[in-house]
């Protein structure tokens, strides 16, 4: 699979330009930002940055495979982890070298990460096993200071693997899983959760949240 990236017109949607990886790179992304006009791409074997003409700034290794990534400006933080390692967070600062990273103690994976706007602190979600071996995954929240330091984890809430965060302006978080939706305030402390609404992605836009799925996807 090879990495892609496609810049559209925001007006139209057109393609304006598309860059495709070339030899040994391994794809795919799976998440980006952009921000002081340049785009962090991060994905199964490295990390990137392109200028906003998609061309390459700087690319990296992966010591992981990273699912999300987010800024607060001053550095990155990413999440990953694959079905036979740890989930792990990272900061970089943004010129890709590695700052710290946390390993978390099980089995599994970071599908996403954010920074909770009120607070400052990194939310990281995603799933876990008890074992390499274990069948079945459970949900996974953690929230780290900005130096990766653990000061709550919320886990078995029953939605399956969490995908994805948002936060609204008071510093709620919305998480969405594979079984359901959930809601905490900011201090972590779960308020809602909602199993006929699930997904793969949230977005919180003008205090509205919105979910994306595929309607093949069960709970």
């Amino acid at each position: 699979t090879q990495e892609l990236v496609m810049l559209l017109d925001k007006y139209t949607g057109d393609v304006v330009k598309t860059w495709v990886s070339v030899g040994d790179e391994e794809g795919p992304f799976y998440d980006c930002i952009s921000f002081g006009n340049k785009l962090y791409a991060v994905g199964y074997s490295h990390i990137y940055i392109f200028d906003r003409d998609l061309r390459v700034v700087k690319r990296v290794n992966a010591e992981v495979p990273l699912m999300s990534i987010t800024s607060d400006g001053g550095y990155l933080y990413t999440g990953g982890g694959w079905n036979d390692s740890k989930g792990r967070v990272e900061i970089r600062n943004l010129d890709l070298n590695m700052v710290r990273y946390k390993e978390m103690q099980k089995y599994g994976i970071i599908w996403g990460i954010g920074i909770n706007p009120v607070t400052g602190e990194v939310w990281a979600v995603g799933d876990y096993r008890d074992s390499i071996q274990g069948i079945g995954v459970k949900s996974l929240m953690t929230i780290f200071d900005k130096k990766l330091n653990i000061k709550k984890v919320v886990d078995s809430m029953g939605i399956g693997s969490l995908f994805s965060i948002c936060f609204d302006s008071i510093g709620y978080a919305y998480v969405v899983g594979s079984g359901g939706i959930a809601r905490f305030d900011k201090d972590g402390n779960l308020k809602i959760i909602r199993s006929d609404v699930w997904g793969t992605k949230i977005a919180c836009v003008n205090d509205q949240v919105y979910v994306f799925n595929d309607e093949f996807q069960s709970g």
